[in-house]
Protein backbone atom coordinates (compact mmCIF):
# COMPACT_ATOMS: atom_id res chain seq x y z
CA UNK A 1 0.00 0.00 0.00
CA UNK A 2 1.02 3.38 -0.90
CA UNK A 3 -0.04 7.07 0.28
CA UNK A 4 0.40 9.99 -1.94
CA UNK A 5 1.29 13.42 -0.41
CA UNK A 6 2.64 16.21 -2.40
CA UNK A 7 3.41 14.14 -5.47
CA UNK A 8 5.56 12.00 -3.61
CA UNK A 9 4.53 8.07 -2.60
CA UNK A 10 5.01 6.70 1.20
CA UNK A 11 5.34 3.61 1.62
CA UNK A 12 2.68 1.80 4.19
CA UNK A 13 3.94 -1.48 5.74
CA UNK A 14 1.52 -3.69 7.97
CA UNK A 15 2.38 -5.27 11.06
CA UNK A 16 0.40 -8.10 12.56
CA UNK A 17 1.31 -9.53 16.02
CA UNK A 18 -0.69 -11.56 18.36
CA UNK A 19 0.01 -9.45 21.54
CA UNK A 20 -0.98 -6.29 20.21
CA UNK A 21 -4.69 -5.00 21.56
CA UNK A 22 -4.09 -1.97 19.89
CA UNK A 23 -3.14 -0.32 16.49
CA UNK A 24 -0.53 2.05 16.29
CA UNK A 25 0.60 4.48 13.31
CA UNK A 26 3.73 5.85 13.04
CA UNK A 27 5.80 7.51 10.56
CA UNK A 28 9.82 6.45 10.85
CA UNK A 29 13.06 8.14 9.95
CA UNK A 30 12.61 6.59 6.03
CA UNK A 31 9.35 7.95 5.56
CA UNK A 32 7.82 4.82 5.68
CA UNK A 33 4.13 4.66 7.46
CA UNK A 34 4.26 1.64 9.90
CA UNK A 35 0.98 0.08 11.37
CA UNK A 36 1.38 -2.10 14.04
CA UNK A 37 -2.34 -4.46 15.02
CA UNK A 38 -3.30 -7.60 15.93
CA UNK A 39 -3.11 -10.94 13.85
CA UNK A 40 -7.26 -10.55 13.44
CA UNK A 41 -7.55 -6.95 12.38
CA UNK A 42 -9.41 -7.25 9.03
CA UNK A 43 -7.69 -4.90 6.42
CA UNK A 44 -10.97 -3.21 5.65
CA UNK A 45 -10.95 -1.69 9.21
CA UNK A 46 -6.63 -1.08 8.62
CA UNK A 47 -8.09 0.47 5.04
CA UNK A 48 -10.71 2.52 7.09
CA UNK A 49 -8.29 3.77 9.60
CA UNK A 50 -5.19 5.78 7.24
CA UNK A 51 -8.42 7.43 5.58
CA UNK A 52 -10.04 8.27 8.76
CA UNK A 53 -6.35 9.84 10.18
CA UNK A 54 -4.73 11.09 7.09
CA UNK A 55 -4.47 14.24 7.93
CA UNK A 56 -2.54 13.39 11.25
CA UNK A 57 -0.29 10.92 9.18
CA UNK A 58 0.49 13.95 6.82
CA UNK A 59 1.47 15.90 10.12
CA UNK A 60 3.67 12.94 11.33
CA UNK A 61 5.44 13.09 7.66
CA UNK A 62 6.33 16.82 7.90
CA UNK A 63 7.68 16.41 11.48
CA UNK A 64 9.83 13.63 10.14
CA UNK A 65 10.73 15.12 7.46
CA UNK A 66 12.05 18.53 9.23
CA UNK A 67 14.07 16.26 11.50
CA UNK A 68 16.07 14.83 8.90
CA UNK A 69 16.59 18.10 7.46
CA UNK A 70 18.36 19.55 10.31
Amino acid sequence: MQLTYNNKDYDIVIEKKKGNRNTYIRVKKDLKIHITTNYFTPMFFIEKLIKDNEKKIIEMIDIQEKKTRK
